[in-house]
């Protein structure tokens, strides 16, 4: 259980946990928050698929994001810490 809460802590939807023992699965948050990290990503927590511009869904789309703002990003549509060596 002490797993599952560190996983859902995770601000970035990098980790993810498939529970062995019966336990209920991860479940997204009800509704969509949005928050501004000072200098660095946009944080995104809940049911809010990403979509390319060409309309797909975006391959690994789940419930936690951390999109990039800076622009310098080499996986983009998410952060990869890329703005802490631009300054």
């Amino acid at each position: 259980m002490k797993i599952a809460e560190v996983v859902a802590r995770c601000p970035t939807g990098a980790l993810h946990y498939a529970r062995k023992d019966g336990g209920p699965p991860e479940q997204a948050p009800a509704e969509v928050t949005i928050t501004f990290g000072k200098n660095g990503p946009i944080y995104v927590r809940g049911p809010m698929p990403l979509v390319d511009p060409g309309g797909e869904l975006w391959p690994d789309a789940g419930h936690r994001y951390a999109l990039c703002r800076c622009g310098g990003s080499a996986n983009k549509p998410y952060c990869d810490n890329t703005h802490l060596t631009m300054g």
